[in-house]
């Protein structure tokens, strides 16, 4: 079975196609099973399970039953039972028991959005193979231009609260190469994240393998998500290519390009002594400090040394 195909087929399809082969659900090799796979292969890139990042299995939705009391604004008859759906299932994780404190990283992807007119824009996106549902903000919708449709549809965040989605839209997603086009119906919302990342991300120490083509090339800066792709399209969009930078970094390659999984420090941001006279401009001068920082990260991110040793592709 070819690669292409293989992807195109449901989690539980890819896990009898192993097994009817004997193949080891780890690194898809045959002759032995998970348990005994002695490959140092990276685990999979969504939830560091011992299995291959293509048979990532998302939790299901709860189950619960919709209230009218709770829930005023729903038009569904009282004693309807509906699926919650997943708004987001990624958080960020802050490791405080390192001298320096951790993040660990959303998957991002600058992907472009057709408009009304046919014209397309680029915007992040956030990859949650746990989401039942893609979003989009109302600000990316209305950049767009698009038409949006009346929804009625119930929503759960990681903290358990529903609320309903009133609009939804269809436009079509794709690639800048343009060999990858989706047409994705989205549900509209005020918000999805604040940041990407709380704080600037430290990449001094990163070493990436040549003509790695990054899905986000600024995922180490605290940035506006405007979309979020759900469990449908992620694994349309997923691609075989897996590389293992280090012990805690991961590249997944993608119809977009690489994203990064794992954990990166946070930047350590020096404290400026500023010595102002009586005719200095102070806000001028904490712009100068923060665009010579923010000028001086660039500069190191460009000028990462290639891996020497051949990258580990699955």
């Amino acid at each position: 079975m070819k690669c292409d195909t293989f992807l195109q087929l449901d989690v539980r399809d890819r896990y009898s196609v192993l097994r009817s082969h004997k193949l080891c659900l780890f690194c898809l090799k045959e002759k032995h099973m998970a348990a005994e796979c002695t490959s140092k292969d990276p685990p999979c890139g969504v939830c560091g399970g011992r299995h291959h990042t293509m048979l990532h299995r998302p939790s299901k939705p709860a189950r619960v039953k919709r209230d009218q009391e709770n829930d005023p604004g729903s038009t569904l008859p009282e004693n309807e039972e509906m699926s919650v759906e997943v708004l987001c299932s990624n958080a960020f994780s802050r490791d405080k028991t390192e001298a320096w404190k951790k993040s660990t990283l959303l998957l991002t992807a600058m992907v472009y959005v057709e408009g009304y007119d046919g014209r397309k824009k680029m915007f992040r996106a956030l990859l949650d193979t746990e989401s039942q549902v893609n979003l989009m903000t109302t600000e990316c919708a209305n950049v767009l231009k698009l038409r949006k449709e009346k929804a009625n549809v119930p929503v759960s965040g990681t903290n358990g609260t529903v609320r309903t989605i009133k609009s939804k839209l269809k436009t079509i997603i794709s690639n800048a190469e343009k060999s990858f086009k989706d047409k994705i119906e989205f549900l509209v919302v005020s918000n999805i994240i604040d940041r990407t990342t709380s704080n600037t991300l430290d990449i001094t120490n990163l070493e990436l393998p040549q003509n790695v083509k990054l899905a986000d090339k600024e995922f180490f800066k605290p940035g506006k998500v405007h979309l979020l792709l759900g469990m449908e399209p992620f694994f349309k969009i997923l691609k075989c290519n897996k590389i293992k930078i280090n012990d805690s970094l991961i590249l997944q390659d993608t119809v977009f390009g690489y994203v990064i999984s794992g954990k990166l420090p946070y930047a350590q941001i020096l404290k400026n002594c500023l010595l102002l006279n009586e005719h200095s401009n102070f806000e001028e001068t904490t712009k100068e400090n923060s665009h010579d920082f923010k000028e001086n990260l660039e500069l190191k991110l460009e000028k990462v040394q290639p891996v020497n040793a051949s990258p580990n592709y699955l």
